[in-house]
């Protein structure tokens, strides 16, 4: 019976191992169990914070009400939501900055045509060769222009000054883009010299991104279209626009139309869409696009789509190489 002896020994073995488990398995339950009580305790916390994560997460997912717009601002990077009926050309519609759908508009139309998409201005590259020019353009985004391109904004009656109507010559060929927006309905007649300035001021592929309002009808309708030396008087609580031609005759036009309070931002002009297409192209721009306000995802949207921002340039491409410095 060779094999009595080590059954014997190996019984003995698996007893005494026995033992020592449930020993040392008593030990770690009475050091264990309280931690993994309070893994678990955790855990459910863990669960219940997920869970309110989630339903925060959902709530922002959430489909806005009917007859809401929720937006990006182009400009400021400020989300909003508003209803549909508060969009306005010209009224302020973003939380942050305080842009109109028109400010939006033209951002969008520079940023897609810099581009080729439409951009937050935060997400723009910074291209210090590209240079522009604006012409009394919105604060709210020209110092923030003026952070991304080689920008400068300029104004009619305060430095740094441009008129468009007789331009620094140094400035001419200068620029890649030029932002004119509602503008030009101000520009003494004939307006054509203002956008034929507005062609030399680019460089060969510039682009101009402009608006103005304009109406429905074929032709522009000059207010005054003998417009010489003239002043803004008052009578009678009423304004009063008293023009000499050239032949020195005096001319008196009552309640002429301001925007934005009197002063330097009177009505010169109504464009028609169409002679505002032929002003653009006797002055040499052979690509003229009209953007509609329909860019919901930056709020650049107004119902009526009248009134729209463009873009107008020549054929060359603009040669961002060649960017000349402003003066």
């Amino acid at each position: 019976m060779p094999d009595a002896e080590p059954a014997t020994n190996l019984n003995f073995l698996r007893t005494i191992t026995k033992q020592v488990g449930n020993r040392l398995g008593n030990v770690l339950d009475f050091h264990l169990r309280p931690i993994a009580t309070k893994l678990e305790e955790n855990q459910h916390l863990l669960g219940q914070v997920h869970a309110l994560l989630n339903e925060k997460e959902g709530s922002s997912r959430a489909t806005p009400e009917p007859g809401t717009l929720s937006f990006i601002c182009n400009i400021c990077s400020q989300a909003n939501t508003r209803r549909v009926q508060e969009f306005h050309r010209e009224i302020p519609s973003c939380s942050g900055c305080g842009s109109t759908p028109r400010f939006r508009a033209i951002v969008s139309v520079l940023t897609t045509e810099l581009f080729g998409e439409s951009m937050l201005l935060d997400q723009v590259p910074l291209t210090p060769h590209l240079s522009g020019i604006g012409l009394t353009d919105w604060e709210g985004y020209s110092t923030r222009l003026e952070t991304r391109f080689h920008y400068r904004n300029t104004y009619y009656d305060q430095e740094p000054k441009l008129d468009i109507v007789a331009p620094d010559p140094d400035l001419i060929g200068s620029a890649d883009f030029l932002i004119a927006t509602d503008v030009f309905e101000h520009v003494p007649p004939p307006v054509s010299v203002g956008f034929r300035n507005a062609r030399r001021l680019l460089k060969p592929g510039g682009v101009l991104i402009m608006s103005v309002p304009y109406g429905t009808g074929d032709q522009t309708i000059e207010h005054y279209p003998d417009l010489h030396d003239f002043e803004i008087l008052e009578e009678k609580g009423r304004s009063l626009l008293r023009n000499r031609t050239k032949d020195g005759v005096i001319q008196e036009f009552e309640d002429p139309v301001f925007h934005g309070g009197p002063g330097l931002n009177l009505e010169m002009r109504r464009f028609s869409k169409s002679s505002l297409r032929a002003e653009l192209r006797a002055a040499g721009f052979t690509q003229i696009t009209f953007y509609p306000a329909n860019d919901l995802a930056h709020g650049a949207f107004w119902p009526e789509n009248q009134s729209l921002p463009l873009a107008a340039k020549s054929t060359a491409p603009i040669q961002v190489s060649q960017a000349q410095p402003l003066t």
